[in-house]
C-alpha cells in the first residue's frame, strides 16, 4: 500500500451512470462525480438540460474505478 491510498486529495476516476448513458469523470468524491457528470451530460444533450439538472442524486449510479477490489 502506498501513502496515496490514504490521501483524500488524490483524484479518482468515477464511472457515473444514469439511464442508458454513462460518463467517466476525474474528481475527489462521488458527490462531485455526480455534479461533473451532470455538467457533461448537459453539454452532450443540451435539449435535455432542464431534465438532467432536475435529476436527483439517487438516480445516478457511481462506481469508483480506482478502488481496489478485495
Amino acid at each position: 500500500m502506498s501513502t496515496a491510498d490514504f490521501d483524500s486529495m488524490v483524484p479518482h476516476r468515477y464511472l457515473v451512470r444514469v439511464g442508458h448513458n454513462q460518463v467517466t469523470v476525474v474528481c475527489q468524491t462521488a458527490a462531485e462525480a455526480i455534479q461533473r457528470a451532470k455538467a457533461q451530460l448537459r453539454h452532450d444533450f443540451p435539449r435535455l438540460w432542464d431534465v438532467i439538472s432536475s435529476l436527483a442524486e439517487s438516480k445516478f449510479e457511481v462506481q469508483d474505478l480506482d478502488q481496489k477490489s478485495s
